[in-house]
C-alpha cells in the first residue's frame, strides 16, 4: 500500500461532525488528514454530498468558454447566429451540466445549484446575444434545457 497516495474522506450529513486523522505510522505511513474536496473522475464530492462545488466550478468554466466564444465573435467575420446556436449547444452545455444526473435526483436539496446554473446559462445566452436580433435569442433560449431568467 502506498501512504504517500492514500486519501481519507468522511461523508456526512450532520451539521458539525467530528473530521478525525487517521494514524498509519504502525505501518509505515504517516498522518492522513481528511480533505475538504474530493474530487474523482471530473467529479467533486463535498462532505454533506451537496455538490455545491462541483457545481460552481463547472458554472465557472461555462463562463470560461463563453468568453472564449465571444472572441471567436469578435474575429474579422463574426459567427452567424445558427453558428451561435451549434457552438453553444456543443460547447456549453456540455460542459456547464457535466454530472447533472449525479446530483439532480428526486428529495435532493438542489436549489442552490440549480439558480447557479441557470444564472450562468442565462447570462451565456445573453452574451451570445448581444449583437443578434430578437428572434436568435429566442432559438439561442429555447436550446437551453434550464428555463432563461435574467442575470441580475
Amino acid at each position: 500500500m502506498e501512504h504517500n497516495k492514500t486519501k481519507l474522506f468522511h461523508f456526512t450529513r450532520a451539521c458539525h461532525p467530528p473530521n478525525p486523522s487517521i494514524n498509519l505510522s504502525s505501518v509505515g505511513g504517516s498522518v492522513i488528514s481528511p480533505k475538504p474536496i474530493w474530487q474523482y473522475l471530473g467529479f467533486y464530492f463535498d462532505r454533506k454530498l451537496n455538490f455545491n462545488y462541483h457545481t460552481h466550478f463547472y458554472a465557472m468554466k461555462c463562463l470560461s468558454t463563453l468568453s472564449a466564444m465571444k472572441m471567436l465573435d469578435n474575429s474579422s467575420r463574426g459567427l452567424l447566429p445558427i453558428q451561435k446556436q451549434l457552438l453553444y449547444r456543443t460547447c456549453v452545455l456540455p460542459i456547464t451540466l457535466y454530472g447533472f444526473q449525479l446530483w439532480f435526483f428526486k428529495g435532493t436539496p438542489i436549489v442552490k445549484n440549480i439558480t447557479e446554473l441557470k444564472k450562468r446559462l442565462s447570462s451565456g445566452l445573453q452574451v451570445l446575444s448581444e449583437p443578434l436580433q430578437l428572434k436568435a435569442l429566442k432559438l439561442l433560449q429555447a436550446s437551453s434545457p434550464l428555463p432563461y431568467t435574467s442575470a441580475n
